[in-house]
Formats: C-alpha cells, structure tokens, sequence
C-alpha cells in the first residue's frame, strides 16, 4: 500500500515533531499550557487503548463500506464517516480503559 510506505523524508520530519512536542512541553507558553490541558492528558492516558482498536474498528468499517458497494460519499459524507469513525474509536477506546487497565 503506498500510503503505508515510508521515505527517507519521514525519517527526518517524524524525530523533528517529536522534538517540538518535548520543547513546547518544556517551555512555558500557550503551547504548554495546550499540551497540559485536561483532554489531551486524557487522550494521552487512553492512548493505549486507542493504539488497540483503532484498526479494528476501522477494518469493521471499511468491510461494511465494501459490503455496501463503496458508494461516493463526497467530501461532507466522507468527512462525517470519519468523525464517527474517530467518535467510536475514543468512547469504546474510554470504556475498555475504564474497565480493563
């Protein structure tokens, strides 16, 4: 899948947004004070659990889609589909954290 493949310019950009992340985590500013909010310390403890389903559920989703036909959705139905998709991931991703870690 060439959306999967990675060029030698991931291997650069990937280390240098990491690096960003830790120097704005660092610092003091409103991008601190972003990165310490309460949804993204929240996001940062689900993760995990995230990482777990996302693929599953995606998978589910696009079996579904092409049991359907892959029908044209546009941009607004495409979009839609992937809010949801992204709703789904984090209740069912907040749930299993809540009971199983």
């Amino acid at each position: 899948i060439a959306a999967l493949s990675l060029g030698q310019a991931d291997f650069v950009f990937i280390p240098f947004a990491a690096g960003a992340v830790f120097f704005f985590a660092a610092s003091e500013g409103p991008a601190t004070r972003f990165l310490e909010s309460r949804p993204l310390v929240y996001l940062g403890e689900i993760s995990f659990s995230v990482y777990m389903w996302h693929a599953l559920i995606g998978a589910v989703f696009a079996k579904a889609f092409s049991a359907a036909g892959k029908p044209d959705l546009g941009f607004g139905g495409g979009l839609a589909l992937f809010v949801g998709i992204v709703v789904l991931t984090l209740a069912i991703a907040a749930v299993s954290h809540a009971v199983f870690e």
